[in-house]
């Protein structure tokens, strides 16, 4: 492979490689052309062309070259275990695209990817991880066209329809309250009738006709129709809803549809957070995005900005991830706000069910007469409302459409309208709204012979279920594979969410009932389409729900109806939410779907609502594999859940973690690692090294981490270095508020007093030992030189040297004395700190010199000093004159510069802004090796020193990394993520290496050793 460690070369038959043998090289060809290309690479250390630096920062958005790898960077790769895999992906491919939902033409590459990896990681032997093209996140999945879906229907409307954002498009879902939203596609709120006074009412009110009070609430049980009656006004109103489903407001009198109006907002809150909703309405106002977020407030300033009032739906607030925030910090601040003449913020419309905690919202509508309540409807406008809406649902039945049929379905719809406004049918089944049942009850027509008589007709309606579970029973108890149905059902009752994936419903599924297999559950799920909703996953996975909360309610408490066959029920499965958890979470520990990384992304969402229902969260907390893959947006704001030591301890350290550049996009091994810093930070040392310990590859652990105390995030951390005080080993930083702090190199407890003296900031310290006292010498943008008695923390002495901004200090011997040699950006000059003055005579005119080391040379103390020049400057510290005339090898300005001894010759390494290490040979003044690449920003530090016994320099830059590179061999060994910019190294006594990076100062210690 070479010195290139992103190089990966397929050896041939003859066993040389060269031109033409570097897979690298074919994906950056690729990038070039104008199709995309795939990449399936079998080959040990594949995973190096899938994390190309060009095609990581590309993050999938305009890539043409997509590379999935059988093993990663620093992997072998056994058995043809990925070819294997990649096959029998193929397989299902050609069967069922994956669980592709049908609106899309093409399998996508994460869900192609991710079944890879899951196959491949399950397997037994040596660890192989699969690794792909990654994605940010924040964008959508591109469309590829490298393997077709099978399950595609090319229906525009349908595809329209998944263009929706989810919050919006989940109002197109309860206009067919009953309905199968994939199969009615087409007839989307055409079986939507009744309620015609409340249209009325609330359609005056959008438009502005009815000017009392700016809230309005819409509530009653379940069922009874208030989410399909704000479905049909968002619907008819909004300008891309109208525009997607036109026949809606055709279906509605004139006198109950709203006008058109491009300042109407909706959202479903169901199964979402505030910051969801919020970002979702900016969008729809078409509000310009700012910078870091948008909170309520903000939201609320930029709507006052409006030309006209926005009308807001807010729909499903009980089903919200957390309704009590949801009303304190949404829905209350968006009822107080006014503009300045005092009206209304917004016209505020709100769906919900009648709970206790919904009680000030609904006081403060009907203050304002603004209340709608379904469930105190009169009997006379319900059994109206309720024979309409059923007629209307007739009439699209094939038994039932033909003109003939028109006696026996006006007679059907009143006998079912009676039976179910019957007095007694509100006590005998709460919760059963009546348009709820008789929804699903005509839907159970639509699928048995039709009356044909009036007569028949009225004894059919007689017979029609009060109950939504007697519905369903009647539905399933047809079927003789009632079992297997009642069981997939079951199992989407336990979805959370938008739904769950097939795979997901399956597994869940074979728990309620033996008989139901993988291969069989799509099936299933076709046949009780009639129950469910869908939508899609990001990776274009269809997501099963079922149609109403109600009906999931019902079956989470009763999975299996006492008509199913109680011997298709192992005894081990479990019916509540502990057992469905106890199973996920089982399957994910045996290696189902590989490992976290390759679980279906429904897992990485909502294992922790799973854990929340089971009241097992600390458990699920305690599983640092599941932390670093989790989705951040699911999982950090449920961190607060944590109970146990260990499982807050690992909360506390993903909220820091998750706030790391490289977390969120990085691969499993930047996460760990980050994770393993933000724990030694967080007083988890033993974690921090247990988890760094488990990182393949890796020979680095943290000690400790601190974060200086700065007064405000605009200070850093820029300067460090290592001493023993009154026997104590310390490590002080400065930082950019002219403060060196002090801490106990093995523990990082704060010791001592912190310096603080001076104007500016600190950019140099180095320590001295003077007359037996042990003193740090500091330096600035003040240009004064200062001594510190480390012992006592008092300020010795200090001298205003003429060298400007003071960027290095170094200490060395001189003709038997210790010196301070300062460099600054107009010159070099070295101190005595014993006479407190500069030393006659022992000047050097180096403007801008930028840093300094010193080494041993035949005896005589040599000087290495760097700056903007480019160039690389030797001196004789002694005569204060240069050794050899200036090389500038360098393309750019130097930074940093570090001297060291490699195979028995002195040598410095420097690094700055052209990104790359270089080492000098101190004999000859000459470069020496090939420059040393890897850097993705400007180099600011570089030290020296050993490992294992082998010479080792180590940098540190603007690419918040730190590269450990083996002199010997050129080799970059290591790369660590750093929470921030390196500004500067240094090597303690006992080897930790420490790091200053952003606020934070960490010292890491090598496996093994306990030590760098």
């Amino acid at each position: 492979m070479g010195d290139d460690d992103h190089r990966l070369d397929v050896v041939p038959a003859c066993g040389r490689t060269g031109v033409g043998t570097n897979v690298s090289d074919w994906v950056s060809t690729a990038q070039q052309r104008r199709q995309p290309t795939l990449f399936l690479l079998d080959l040990c250390r594949a995973g190096r062309a899938a994390r190309l630096p060009w095609l990581t920062a590309r993050a999938g958005r305009d890539a043409r070259a997509w590379v999935i790898a059988g093993a990663g960077p620093g992997e072998d790769a056994f058995d043809g275990r990925f070819s294997r895999s990649v096959a029998e992906v193929l397989e299902q491919v050609s069967e069922d695209g994956l669980g592709t939902d049908p609106s899309l033409r093409y399998v996508s590459f994460p869900a192609f990817a991710r079944r890879i990896a899951e196959r491949v990681e399950a397997m037994p032997g040596v660890p192989q991880r699969v690794h792909a093209t990654p994605l940010d996140p924040a964008q959508g999945v591109p469309e590829l066209r490298f393997f077709p879906n099978p399950r595609f229907v090319d229906d525009p409307q349908r595809q329209a329809r998944q263009a929706i954002e989810s919050p919006l498009r989940s109002f197109l879902d309860e206009l067919d309250d009953v309905f199968d939203a994939e199969h009615f596609l087409g007839r989307v709120g055409s079986h939507f009738a009744g309620r015609r006074r409340q249209l009325r009412d609330l359609a005056r009110w959008m438009d502005g006709a009815d000017p009392a009070g700016g809230l309005r609430v819409v509530t009653g049980s379940p069922g009874v129709g208030k989410s399909a009656l704000l479905g049909a006004l968002v619907c008819s109103a909004h300008p891309v809803l109208a525009d997607a489903v036109p026949h809606v407001r055709a279906r509605l009198e004139a006198a109950g549809c709203p006008s058109r109006n491009a300042y109407l907002g909706a959202v479903h809150a169901r199964q979402r957070r505030v910051p969801e909703l919020v970002d979702s309405l900016a969008r729809q106002f078409g509000l310009s995005r700012p910078g870091e977020g948008r909170s309520v407030a903000a939201l609320i300033g930029e709507m006052s900005t409006l030309p006209v009032t926005p009308v807001i739906v807010v729909d499903a607030v009980d089903e919200a991830l957390d309704p009590n925030r949801m009303i304190k910090d949404f829905l209350f601040p968006l009822t107080e706000a006014r503009r300045l003449d005092n009206t209304p913020i917004c016209r505020l419309l709100i769906g919900f069910r009648p709970w206790p905690e919904f009680l000030p919202l609904r006081k403060l509508a009907a203050a304002e007469y603004g209340l709608t309540d379904l469930d105190t409807v009169a009997p006379d406008e319900l059994r109206a409302d309720l024979e309409e809406y059923l007629q209307t649902r007739l009439a699209t039945m094939p038994g039932y459409h033909a003109a003939g049929q028109r006696p026996v379905r006006e007679r059907l719809a009143a006998s079912i309208a009676d039976r179910l406004v019957d007095e007694g049918m509100a006590s005998e089944h709460p919760g059963s709204g009546a348009f709820l049942v008789a929804g699903m009850f005509a839907g159970y027509l639509d699928h048995v012979p039709p009356a044909t008589t009036v007569e028949a007709a009225g004894r059919l309606g007689e017979m029609a279920p009060r109950g939504l579970p007697e519905v369903l029973e009647l539905e399933l108890g047809t079927r003789e594979d009632r079992a297997e149905l009642r069981a997939t059902l079951a199992a989407v009752a336990h979805a959370v969410g938008e739904g769950a994936p097939a795979e997901v419903v399956g597994f869940l599924a074979s728990g309620f009932c033996a008989t139901v297999t993988e291969d069989r559950i799509r099936a299933s799920l076709d046949a009780v389409r009639f129950y469910l909703r869908t939508t899609v996953e990001r990776d274009g996975t269809t997501l099963y729900r079922l149609l109403h909360q109600s009906l999931a309610d019902h079956l989470r408490r009763y999975p299996m109806s006492a008509g199913a066959e109680t011997g298709t029920v192992p005894a081990e499965a479990g019916t509540n939410a502990r057992e469905v958890f106890s199973r996920l979470i089982g399957a994910v520990r045996a290696g189902r779907w590989g490992r976290w990384s390759s679980v279906p992304p429904y897992l990485l969402r909502h294992a922790i609502h799973h854990a929340i229902e089971a009241g097992r969260v600390d458990e699920l907390l305690d599983d640092i594999e599941f932390l670093l893959n989790a989705d951040d947006t699911s999982l950090a704001p449920e961190l607060y859940r944590a109970q146990a030591v260990n499982a807050q301890l690992h909360a506390e350290v993903y909220a820091q973690a998750r706030m790391h550049w490289a977390f969120p996009g990085g691969g499993p091994i930047t996460r760990l690692w980050v994770f393993a810093i933000e724990a030694a930070r967080n007083k988890g040392a033993s974690l921090g090294r247990q988890v760094a310990a488990g990182i393949p590859g890796n020979r680095w652990v943290p000690r400790w981490s601190a974060t200086l105390p700065f007064d405000d995030d605009t200070n850093w951390a820029t300067a460090a270095t290592s001493a023993v005080r009154e026997g104590e080993a310390v490590v002080l930083a400065a930082g950019t508020s002219g403060v060196v702090w002090q801490f106990d190199q093995t523990t990082g407890t704060p010791v001592g007093t912190p310096l603080r003296g001076g104007h500016g900031p600190v950019s140099a310290v180095a320590v001295v030992d003077v007359s037996g006292r042990t003193m740090a010498a500091t330096g600035g943008a003040d240009g004064v030189v200062r001594a510190w008695d480390l012992g006592t923390g008092e300020l010795v002495g200090g001298v205003e040297l003429p060298v400007g901004w003071i960027n290095a200090i170094i200490c060395a011997e001189i003709e038997g004395r210790m010196a301070v040699i300062v460099c600054g950006d107009d010159c070099i000059r070295i101190w005595d700190p014993a006479v407190g003055d500069v030393r006659r005579g022992q000047a050097v005119d180096h403007r801008w010199s930028r840093a300094i080391a010193s080494i041993t040379v035949d005896g005589r103390p040599i000087a290495v000093t760097v700056g903007n020049d480019h160039a690389v400057r030797v001196w004789d510290l002694t005569e204060g004159t240069l050794v050899f005339p200036p090389v500038r090898d360098h393309r750019d300005r130097i930074y940093a510069v570090a001297c060291t001894m490699v195979d028995g010759k002195p040598v410095a390494v420097t690094g700055g802004d052209d990104d790359v290490v270089r080492l000098w040979d101190l004999t000859t003044g000459r470069a020496t090796g090939k420059p040393l690449t890897g850097h993705g920003s400007w180099i600011a530090a570089v030290v020296c020193t050993e490992i294992e016994g082998r010479p080792t320099a180590i940098s540190g830059g603007f690419d918040r990394t730190v590269r450990v590179w083996d002199l010997l061999t050129g080799q970059c060994t290591d790369v660590l993520a750093m929470p921030g910019p390196v500004w500067a190294l240094d090597v303690t006594a006992d080897r930790g290496l420490v790091v200053c990076t952003g606020q934070d100062v960490l010292v890491l210690d090598t496996i093994g050793k306990g030590a760098a």
